[in-house]
């Protein structure tokens, strides 16, 4: 009976194990499930900001204010930086001191760990920037498709936004707009030029677009058309927006009179996909009577405008222009993009200065200022 009662208890012990085992499993299987629910979403968030930013600064051809800040606001809600920063540059037209408030605060951070997640999740080895390179240079097994290579830098940037509490050069750059101009505060120059240095150290491209600014209009800083130039190509090299902005550095070359680096600069922003370039390169190729080719790129860029009717009707313009007089044709001066083009001979003409629609036009114009 003892040998029994022994037996007994073993198998009772045996099969409590094996359903806390079996428990174990359970939980640890939906916490597994947690996890991976939280870092698709995590992931998610992170491409619909990274989209937005695309769609509010035009790299996918066109801008489109009213998607980007569909898609920027759940981050913003969510309290991460730059989607605050950007949904704030979208509406800074406004004058709303709560979208200033909404800036300014993106520079506050916050304690989550959704970019140390994310890092983990896309360059769980902590590879380094040249770790990476060297990979995807490999001759042997260790190589990393192109594929590979975006996912794993992708993934030392959300490490690098984590050690910064998720804030961003560009929100730098994007407070020192708003003081720039100020849009929601009172002007401030001298902090708009110390946020916007502190966003080029941090490899902002939008920070330094405002440098540039600054330096071509002499605001903050003594006037230097070749500063002015340097920072205006460099935040081409960091920002996916490069195209257009090296449209608009191209056209401060144009008013500053050097038209060949004004054609290099647009020719280049054109074959790279800017819309806006190719428009401002048809018209510079009718002011060298180069016809043929203008009328070429001023409907590539209708082509590549993507429905944006300020493009279309620029270069419509150009086009009704050169079909009708293309001898007496007389170029309008390269002004800021979005702020005055001329008097268009289309029946029912865009007005560009039109901001009523809030926040579909005048988004260039807040950006870069009105003469």
């Amino acid at each position: 009976r003892q040998e029994e009662e022994r037996l007994r208890k073993e198998q009772e012990a045996a099969k409590q194990e094996e359903e806390r085992i079996k428990q174990e499993r359970e939980q640890q299987r939906i916490e597994n499930e947690k996890r991976k629910a939280e870092i698709q979403r995590f992931v998610s968030l992170y491409n619909n900001i990274q989209e937005g930013i695309s769609w509010a600064v035009g790299s996918k051809g066109t801008r489109d204010y009213n998607r980007a800040a569909h898609l920027l606001i759940e981050g913003a809600k969510e309290g991460i930086p730059e989607a605050m920063a950007w949904l704030a540059l979208i509406f800074s037209k406004s004058g709303s001191e709560a979208v200033f408030n909404l800036a300014q605060n993106s520079l506050n951070g916050f304690d989550s760990d959704f970019y140390l997640k994310l890092g983990k999740h896309y360059n769980p080895e902590s590879l380094s920037d040249s770790q990476i390179e060297s990979r995807a240079n490999s001759r042997f097994k260790d190589r990393i498709s192109e594929s590979q290579k975006i996912d794993l830098i992708r993934g030392n940037r959300c490490y690098r936004l984590s050690r910064n509490r998720g804030v961003s050069g560009d929100c730098y750059g994007i407070l020192a707009y708003f003081y720039l101009y100020g849009s929601g505060c009172r002007r401030n120059v001298s902090e708009a030029i110390k946020y916007a240095q502190k966003g080029h150290s941090m490899g902002s491209g939008f920070s330094d677009f405002i440098l540039g600014s600054a330096y071509h209009q002499g605001i903050g800083v003594v006037k230097d058309i070749d500063e002015a130039q340097r920072f205006y190509i460099n935040s081409s090299k960091y920002l996916s927006m490069g195209e257009t902005y090296l449209a608009r550095s191209a056209i401060v070359v144009m008013q500053n009179g050097d038209r060949l680096r004004a054609k290099e600069l647009l020719q280049y922003a054109a074959k790279n996909g800017s819309a806006v370039a190719m428009c401002e390169y048809g018209e510079y190729l009718i002011y060298q009577k180069d016809y043929a080719n203008a009328e070429r790129w001023l409907r590539k860029s209708v082509q590549q405008s993507d429905g944006d009717k300020n493009i279309i009707n620029r270069a419509n313009m150009f086009l009704v222009q050169l079909k009708t007089s293309k001898e007496s044709y007389k170029p309008t001066e390269a002004k800021l993009y979005f702020d005055y083009f001329g008097k268009p001979t289309l029946e029912k003409p865009v007005d560009f200065n039109d901001d009523t629609d809030e926040p579909k036009k005048g988004f260039f114009s807040r950006i870069f200022g009105k003469k």
